[in-house]
Parts: structure tokens; C-alpha cells; sequence
């Protein structure tokens, strides 16, 4: 399916609307990232990519992973109390 856009200005800055077939055809949501390339002479938008919890932990490596952080003595503070 062919169709055309009209951009607007918004602010300082140009945006154009999609529309529902689109957008239902993208499985696309509001503020949903999209990724955009210049292929020859069109512009080319796809979906960002959507990462997964797996995908995130698996990039963890004992050279990237965080060592455990003391908060101190967990006997002090109002959060305990604060439990149910």
C-alpha cells in the first residue's frame, strides 16, 4: 500500500502523522520508538527495537556487573517500620 503524509510544524520541529492502518500494520503504539534510515532516495521508518528482559541480562559480565552497594545498618531508618 502507497500512501502519502503531510508534515507539520510543531515547535521547532517537523513531524507527520501516520495512520491507523499504518500504525495497527506496524503493531505500532503512541510514543513507541521508531528507527529511520535514508535507503537511495526514501526514507525508511521500522519499528526500534524492543528488548526483552533475556536480551538485557544476557549483555551481563563480570566486567559490567555493579558489586553489591552497603546502605548500612538496616536496623536504622523508617522504612523498616514501614513494612506490611
Amino acid at each position: 500500500m502507497t500512501t502519502s503524509v503531510r508534515l507539520s510544524k510543531w515547535g521547532n520541529n517537523v513531524g507527520m502523522r501516520l495512520s491507523k492502518y499504518l500504525m495497527d500494520a506496524m503493531e505500532l503504539k503512541v510514543r513507541y520508538a521508531l528507527g529511520i534510515s535514508l535507503e537511495k532516495d526514501r526514507v525508511v521508518l521500522y519499528p526500534a527495537h524492543k528488548y526483552s528482559l533475556e536480551d538485557l541480562v544476557s549483555k551481563i559480565t563480570e566486567e559490567n556487573r555493579h558489586r553489591e552497594t552497603n546502605w548500612g545498618n538496616d536496623k536504622e531508618g523508617k522504612e523498616i517500620g514501614n513494612r506490611k
